[in-house]
């Protein structure tokens, strides 16, 4: 966010998959995060670190942030989707 909050509200937040597989390359969020006056929340997504050589050299997800259901309060979210690109360190040379 890039002004003030002058009221509290809700974002869903999401993953989707992209070249990347849920819940073997990353995994998956899908929250609601409440804003009170703060301009930021921090939001952890895991990527999993396996010994497979993947079919691509770098594979994607999306972070979404939409409007919470429910929530009659309407956002703009700068940039979404964000994509993730996870790069494979198992590959030739290892």
């Amino acid at each position: 966010m890039t002004c003030s909050v002058l009221f509290d509200f809700t974002v869903a937040v999401y993953t989707e998959a992209g070249t990347a597989t849920t819940n073997k390359d990353y995994t998956h969020v899908s929250r609601n995060i409440p804003f009170s006056r703060d301009l930021s929340e921090l939001v952890k997504i895991r990527i999993i670190d396996d010994d497979t050589v993947d079919h691509y050299r770098e594979e994607t997800f999306n972070v979404m942030l939409q409007n919470a259901p429910g929530v009659t309060q309407r956002i703009k979210p700068v940039r979404t989707p964000v994509t993730v690109v996870i790069r494979d360190n198992d590959g030739i040379g290892k």
